[in-house]
């Protein structure tokens, strides 16, 4: 966390209704920040949501970037109409720099196994492909897939019939966090997103989180545009999502929560300071 002054912000949004029908998030055009109160310290609680936020956030959008290069990847590579009970994909990240997209099926008799995996070097670029591998999927690999299945058997709304997933190791399970995906250029969805905390056997959804309450798209007009902001009333702290929209569309991110205003630049969340 660091605090900044901030002068001028241009911006564009738009929003749509839920399929649910929830009260939409006050979204503001604005040209230049407000005074608002700031807090003296943080507490505990605070400072570990940022820092979730922030390492959430991160690991999101490396992982549904490989998601995407791979799926492209797989596209050229396979006739995806002739893969029988998909299941799914799964970005498991390397410590040593050598990541793995592996994309999955299920056979008529209940065993998973991996239809394609896609191989990253430690700069993420494509390294590999391997169609039908002969290797066996491993308990880790099926209870992720458990997990995410689970999750998304949870789902009672979304913005989207299609969503994306990530799925994050956590000390009490898995995290599996679901993602509108963008369907028009120059548009950037950002609502309908959640998080939803799934045992570690992968079969008992603990917690669900959604981050907005409303289908809220952002929508960057013009060259003069050099940042985004929206308002954020269901937590007084950026949600991990924010974290992620901001370094998948390279703007820096402007929050306005009930604690003041924070801006996102580079994957940290900054408390910003009104200019004296």
């Amino acid at each position: 966390m660091k605090k900044l002054l901030i002068t001028v912000l241009v911006l564009v949004t738009c929003g749509c209704q839920t399929n649910s029908k929830q009260d939409s998030d006050n979204i503001n055009t604005v040209t230049s920040s407000e005074e608002s109160p700031k807090p003296l310290f943080y507490t505990p609680e605070q400072i570990q949501k940022l820092q979730f936020s922030e390492q959430a956030g991160y690991f999101i959008w490396i992982k549904d970037s490989l998601a995407w290069t791979a799926t492209d990847k797989v596209r050229e590579e396979i006739d995806l109409s002739k893969i029988e009970n998909p299941q799914g994909w799964l970005v498991h990240l390397d410590p040593e720099g050598n990541h793995r997209v592996s994309f999955y099926r299920s056979t008529r008799d209940g065993q998973i196994l991996s239809f394609a995996d896609v191989f990253y070097n430690d700069s993420f670029e494509i390294s590999g492909f391997e169609a039908n591998p002969k290797r066996t999927v491993t308990e880790e690999e099926k209870t992720m897939l458990e997990a995410l299945s689970s999750a998304g058997n949870s789902i009672t709304e979304a913005c989207s019939e299609n969503l994306n997933s990530v799925v994050l190791e956590d000390d009490a399970g898995w995290n599996v966090f679901f993602l509108t995906p963008p369907t028009e250029p120059g548009v950037i969805p950002i609502g309908g997103a959640q998080r939803i905390l799934v045992s570690r056997d992968g079969m008992t959804v603990l917690e669900q989180e959604s981050y907005s309450k409303s289908c809220i798209h952002l929508q960057p007009q013009g060259e003069d545009v050099h940042a985004l902001m929206m308002t954020h009333i269901v937590d007084e702290i950026p949600s991990p999502v924010h974290v992620f929209t901001s370094l998948s569309y390279d703007y820096p991110l402007y929050i306005a929560t009930s604690l003041g205003l924070w801006r996102i630049v580079d994957g940290d969340i900054e408390e910003v300071k009104d200019k004296k």
